[in-house]
């Protein structure tokens, strides 16, 4: 019991920290410029029968959404999956380089020595470290939904959803230091994710409850996400646009809390802070 209640004040510290951290810009800079180009895809995405984007985006709706994809309310409907196909391309190309190089700014800020080397290839790792999360974010959780589905309603399809979640916890639990480990000792990125799982295992119980509560945060709005045609019959069709932005927003920020959190923790067991 201590050490839980340890490690929750421990976490607590963190994000404390990764607030403070967000307080400077050059930190809070990248992670508002991956929010922004998230958005404008949304965006337009969502408008993809503007004369001016529908030459360019209806062949991709057609390619990820089907032939139903082409007509309103339906290209609505099947924008949460459209949307999350590409959302992890962009968390591999775009954001996560964005987010590693907002942990070198908080790392070299709070006064712990950044590796010249992670500076040069920052890029490049930033990629391999976004598809690994990707795998870690995505991959546990949709085997669980498919074997829920092959399973049918009932308890045995909770008890496989239950499973995914905690899979999913445990995966990004391994993953959420390496950025960190890369920027503060170098190497590849495989040597990075090796360093951060073994930084995770020294630092469970805080790591733990930071991972599992961003997860519990965005889980109401992943819950009316995953049936957008319940919300266009109740609601109306654009409200799952303006859920997708909410989700956006919120992806973004509970990242930012997280991966700055575990720049935090780093930093205190040197005695440094921001």
């Amino acid at each position: 019991m201590n050490t839980l209640l340890d490690g929750f004040l421990e976490a607590l510290r963190g994000l404390d920290g990764a607030r403070r951290a967000l307080r400077l810009g050059v930190v809070a800079g990248p992670f508002a410029v991956a929010a922004l180009v998230q958005l404008l895809i949304l965006v337009a995405l969502a408008g993809a029968f503007h004369p001016v984007l529908a030459p360019a985006l209806l062949p991709l709706l057609r390619a990820l959404g089907g032939d139903a994809a082409l007509h309103y309310p339906m290209h609505l409907v099947l924008l949460p999956a459209i949307h999350e196909a590409l959302y992890l391309v962009v968390l591999v190309l775009v954001a996560f380089p964005l987010y590693t190089r907002a942990i070198r700014h908080a790392v070299v800020a709070c006064g712990l020595e950044a590796s010249r080397r992670s500076g040069r290839r920052a890029p490049g790792d930033g990629v391999v470290l976004g598809l690994a999360f990707a795998v870690a974010a995505a991959g546990p959780a949709l085997l669980a939904e498919r074997f829920a589905q092959a399973a049918g309603p009932g308890t045995g399809a909770a008890l496989l959803r239950v499973l995914g979640f905690t899979a999913t916890a445990a995966a990004l639990v391994h993953v959420v230091y390496a950025p960190v480990a890369l920027v503060r000792w170098g190497g590849s990125a495989v040597t990075a994710l090796r360093r951060g799982a073994a930084m995770a295992r020294r630092r469970r119980a805080p790591t733990w409850t930071l991972v599992v509560a961003a997860m519990l945060v965005q889980l109401p709005i992943s819950w009316l996400l995953a049936r957008p045609d319940r919300v266009a019959l109740r609601l109306r069709p654009e409200t799952i646009v303006y859920l997708l932005g909410t989700a956006t927003l919120l992806d973004v920020l509970t990242m930012a809390f997280v991966l700055l959190a575990a720049v935090a923790l780093a930093c205190e067991r040197r005695g440094l802070s921001w």
